[in-house]
């Protein structure tokens, strides 16, 4: 049973590697993302996209863990 779960996780790991880098691929078009006092950058849109993706999966397993680790402080006090 463990060895086709570990099979499941990583074919969906496959698929999603395949998907963003044909999304990569699709999308090599310069864009200029605007700051604040003027500067600029130019980018690839898929750099972009992964990036705010990766951004978001950071964001989310942080939120997860400092909950999980503010329970078990919780937990210990009790």
């Amino acid at each position: 049973m463990h060895g086709l779960r570990r099979f499941f996780v990583w074919s969906i790991r496959g698929v999603l590697f395949v998907l963003l880098f044909g999304l990569a691929l699709k999308n090599q078009e310069i864009v200029d993302l605007h700051f604040f006092f003027g500067q600029q950058w130019g980018l690839p849109v898929s750099l972009i996209v992964i990036g705010s993706f990766g951004l978001g999966v950071v964001l989310g397993l942080t939120a997860a863990f400092s909950r999980g680790i503010a329970r078990r402080v919780e937990e210990r006090r009790h």
